[in-house]
């Protein structure tokens, strides 16, 4: 998918413990079961959304976490364009980014 947007895509380790791991200091909890959503972390008190910890670490993991994000906070969603013809309108098959 990320090919299709032309964008970058990178793979990480599977057995990373992406959300069992602290994105504030590191620290590893040995078991969490999944059940578990939110967590504190037991080194540095910070409390943890399982989802959004996971993916500040993942991120983390890749070049984009490693060397900065380019992101402005701009809200970019994908935009439909039609061209219009004699016949009447039809979509493009290749969809065109719009920022704003």
């Amino acid at each position: 998918k990320g090919e299709w947007y032309g964008c970058h895509t990178q793979m990480i380790d599977r057995w990373y413990p992406s959300s069992k791991t602290c994105s504030e200091c590191g620290y590893v909890m040995k078991e969490m079961p999944l059940n578990v959503r939110v967590w504190k972390c037991p080194q540095c008190q910070i409390e943890h959304n399982r989802d959004v910890n996971a993916a500040k670490n993942i991120l983390k993991q890749t070049t984009v976490g490693a060397t900065g994000s380019n992101a402005s906070g701009v809200q970019v969603r994908p935009e439909v364009q039609y061209l219009h013809n004699q016949a009447g309108t039809s979509k493009l098959e290749t969809p065109q980014f719009a920022v704003g």
